[in-house]
């Protein structure tokens, strides 16, 4: 997708993930690079996530008030 036809705050929190992601994954390389995930780790958890959130969505659990 281009980024042009995104929002800016989409943008935004996409850019804050992906650094959140880069940053967290280099210290854990860095700490120990043997047990640090990988990237297929990585996307299987970010998988997992999105399937919980869909799941609270469609039975009506109280989703966190954006801080």
């Amino acid at each position: 997708m281009d980024e042009d036809a995104l929002q800016d705050g989409t943008v935004r929190a996409l850019g804050s993930v992906q650094l959140a992601l880069l940053s967290g994954v280099m210290v854990q390389w860095l700490a120990d690079p043997e047990q640090a995930p990988t990237g297929a780790e990585i996307l299987e958890g970010l998988r997992s996530l999105v399937d919980l959130f869909e799941a609270a969505e469609r039975t009506g659990a109280p989703q966190e008030a954006e801080g």
